[in-house]
């Protein structure tokens, strides 16, 4: 360090050298995503996920059921989040 500095500067520099630093990691949501096919659409999301690099951990994929309509659809997601709830 330079001698011509004040002595405050110096140790705010040595302190800094000391300190833990702060968390710079932002926490990733979770998502829930539920479709109504059995098969395919599963499968496309787990394939999209897998292409833009998101987590399995962060996202929770509930396939559809043998015969489902759109009210069922919304019934079953409704209480999948009240069990977890997500982002």
């Amino acid at each position: 360090m330079r001698e011509n500095q004040p002595k405050h500067r110096q140790l705010a520099r040595e302190r800094a050298k000391t300190e833990r630093r702060k968390a710079s990691r932002v926490e990733a949501g979770s998502a829930l995503l539920v479709c109504e096919g059995e098969c395919t659409e599963p499968f496309y999301l787990s394939s999209l996920l897998t292409h833009l690099c998101i987590g399995a951990a962060s996202v929770e994929i509930v396939p559809g059921q043998s015969k489902s309509n759109a009210v069922a659809l919304v019934k079953r997601a409704r209480e999948r989040f009240e069990q977890n709830p997500r982002d």
